[in-house]
């Protein structure tokens, strides 16, 4: 084997419902450009040394007991059988590391570890447990801050210092084994609308609007119309609207456009309890600029999927996808009744549509009441 190749193997560490991964030790942390620090999570395992008799599942056995505090070997049940053997550059999996040469060849097993025995780090400076629906959601050798886990993190000194950003570094065979093997928690998938609900171009929509002398309580699509055809015609209306979508709709606007208060918290804590999606009016290209807003605020592993409505009425939408609540801020795509749960967000005259069956909210913190 040449200097440049590690043979090992690795485990994917069940315990319950979760997946246990292991921090690097703070030796071998990166310093990114921003000067905030990173840290790789792995599976649990190792290179094979002398003593395992160049017998991978010994290897791991060994690793097991090192790096995790409060096992024994009765309580680790390893797959009988490799589960896959894998060929790895490391630049291909390590985002901090993409000049580097190194490879690796590991067995990969599963391995058990019943849920009611307690785990914390023994060599490791942390241990996380992902619940496995989580993970599969997770975009692996991908850099994220590390608040999008803290909720996970098992550390071996309480005080112990973590670094600011993480990458899963696990090759994309783990996922399809989890997805294909692995009972997930079934979640209740709840949808919600992007623009004036999650983001606050709403603001945007009112500073845009009195530029040209246009004042309006609400700004949705529909408010729009139905304000200004007292004064205009449709025609112009349209031409309104379109100039305002250009300005409004462009990557540099979005990200320079701040999250509704209390949304971006509300959100993390309901994707514990259910399968988030967004539903939004933008066309496909345009939900590329939702998904980089959506990293930029720590958003994106929170989010299940995002379904463009530009051809297809919402609650279809949430019908074809078994969802059963949908929050907007445009009233004409909840009138339906085929949605269960509706809530219209934040919009002055939401009284009047209380006939349809419809509550509303002018808050997150009303919204997670609804949901929590």
């Amino acid at each position: 084997m040449k200097d440049n190749e590690i043979f090992g193997a690795e485990g994917i560490v069940i315990h319950g419902d979760k997946i246990v991964l292991g921090m690097q030790s703070s030796s071998r942390w990166y310093t990114l450009n921003n000067g905030k620090t990173a840290a790789i999570l792995k599976t649990i395992g190792g290179a094979v040394e002398k003593q395992d008799k160049n017998n991978t599942r010994n290897t791991l056995i060994r690793e097991l007991l090192e790096e995790i505090k409060g096992i024994n070997i009765e309580d680790i049940k390893i797959s009988e059988n490799i589960i896959f053997t894998k060929e790895i550059k490391m630049k291909d999996i390590n985002p901090y590391e993409i000049n580097s040469n190194l490879k690796m060849k590991a067995d990969f097993y599963i391995v058990n570890i019943p849920s009611n025995v307690c785990l914390s780090p023994n060599d490791l400076p942390v241990l996380v447990e992902i619940p496995i629906d989580k993970l599969l959601n997770m975009e692996f050798s991908t850099d994220y801050s590390l608040k999008n886990i803290s909720n996970f993190l098992i550390k071996k000194k309480e005080k112990l210092k973590i670094p600011d950003n993480y990458a899963i570094m696990a090759p994309k065979e783990m996922k399809q084994y989890l997805n294909n093997n692995c009972d997930k928690k079934n979640k209740e998938r709840i949808a919600f609308d992007f623009d004036g609900v999650i983001a606050n171009t709403t603001l945007k929509k009112h500073e845009w609007l009195k530029n040209i002398n246009i004042s309006l309580d609400n700004v949705d699509k529909t408010s729009i119309y139905e304000e200004l055809s007292k004064t205009y015609s449709k025609e112009k209306i349209d031409d309104i609207y379109m100039k305002m979508s250009k300005e409004i709709f462009t990557e540099r606007v979005l990200l320079e456009t701040e999250a509704i208060e209390g949304a971006i918290n509300t959100l993390k804590k309901l994707s514990e309890v259910y399968d988030i999606y967004i539903i939004t009016a933008r066309t496909q290209t345009l939900i590329l600029q939702v998904e980089k807003w959506l990293k930029k605020n720590n958003l994106k592993e929170s989010i299940t999927k995002i379904i463009s409505s530009s051809f297809k009425n919402k609650q279809d939408i949430c019908i074809d996808n078994n969802i059963t609540f949908l929050c907007d801020d445009d009233i004409r795509h909840l009138k339906e009744t085929k949605v269960k749960n509706r809530v219209l967000f934040k919009n002055e005259k939401s009284l009047k549509f209380e006939d349809y069956g419809i509550k509303s909210v002018n808050s997150w913190e009303e919204v997670e009441k609804i949901l929590i």
